[in-house]
């Protein structure tokens, strides 16, 4: 859904609005309507985004909204006919029941039905996608382009040796080869401390990296709760209304 299509809009005329949809059977654009509506009555700004206020919802808006899908669907559809399941069921039965839960995930958004062969309760929609943020500016913002500087890099000059020295490398020489033996013991010495290091390393770092994975999944999956208990929340506060 995008808001931007009726943020201009006033309650009444989406009301009107609604009316219509309702009476031609047209079943998407209702529920479209019925979430900006219920933006317009209560809702939260957090930056560009709009959150459905629920707890300071007004119910004489929510039954007006439930009253209209009652009368055009034969009481099939509406708040009141989902709170008569929701009632007689637990929570997880009620979403699996009016269509919205499918296995063990949410239906997407575009997946819902909208035609009268839906599940009793089906709509108007208020699961888990019906109560995540909506992207709703209320001025155009535009980044101002930057020029960037670019500082010149400061090369020292290459030296170039003119002297002969060729005494002085030819000592070095010698003393290089006398000592090669112990500096090669050295460097194996040397080398297989750096592979053992290598790999104690590689160990850590492998298990460092299993730690943070499980943690980033263990964080996802308490915040997911959180959102699932949240939207359970939400869900009751709406049909407690009607």
């Amino acid at each position: 859904m995008s808001y931007s299509e009726y943020a201009d809009q006033g309650q009444a005329q989406l009301m009107t609005w609604l009316k219509e949809k309702l009476a031609a059977k047209e079943w998407k654009k209702a529920n479209e309507l019925t979430k900006v509506l219920m933006l317009k009555i209560s809702s939260r700004k957090d930056g560009d985004y709009l959150y459905l206020d629920i707890d300071n919802c007004p119910n004489k808006e929510i039954k007006e909204i439930d009253r209209l899908w009652l009368d055009n669907s034969g009481s099939y559809f509406g708040f009141s006919a989902q709170k008569a399941i929701y009632n007689r069921e637990n929570y997880q039965q009620f979403i699996t029941n009016v269509g919205w839960y499918k296995g063990d995930s949410w239906l997407n958004y575009d997946d819902l039905f909208y035609w009268e062969s839906a599940l009793k309760g089906h709509l108007p929609y208020c699961g888990w996608y019906f109560w995540q943020r909506v992207y709703a500016p209320s001025t155009s913002s535009h980044l101002s382009h930057q020029k960037h500087f670019h500082q010149p890099h400061y090369h020292a000059p290459h030296r170039h040796d003119s002297g002969g020295g060729a005494a002085g490398a030819a000592a070095l020489g010698a003393a290089a080869l006398a000592a090669a033996p112990w500096v090669i013991g050295a460097a194996a010495l040397g080398g297989a401390a750096y592979l053992i290091h290598q790999e104690v390393t590689k160990d850590e770092r492998k298990r460092k990296e299993r730690l943070e994975r499980e943690e980033a999944e263990r964080q996802e999956r308490q915040q997911r709760l959180e959102e699932e208990n949240k939207v359970e929340k939400n869900i009751g506060a709406l049909l407690a209304l009607v």
